[in-house]
């Protein structure tokens, strides 16, 4: 990741789960998180968040709401 930040001034973009934010996040090579939350209760799954180890400031800079019920939340992260 640092390689492709050292080549290209665009944004990265990531997709995935609890594994690939916590890695991303105790290396501080994340800045922003953009977190979707679905209207639906599933009674058991995989943390978004787990483990990190330590606690991470989030600033809210948008979120948009959809008919469908669905919330979209952008985060920046803190230092």
């Amino acid at each position: 990741m640092r390689r492709l930040k050292e080549n290209t001034d665009e944004d990265i973009w990531l997709v995935g789960g609890s594994q690939l934010i916590k890695i991303f996040i105790e290396e501080g090579l994340a800045q922003d998180i953009i977190v979707f939350i679905v209207p639906i209760i599933l009674g058991s799954g995989i943390p978004l968040f787990d483990r990190i180890g330590k606690e991470v400031r989030l600033r809210m800079i948008d979120t948009e709401r959809y008919e469908s019920g669905l919330v979209r939340i952008e985060y920046e992260i803190g230092e």
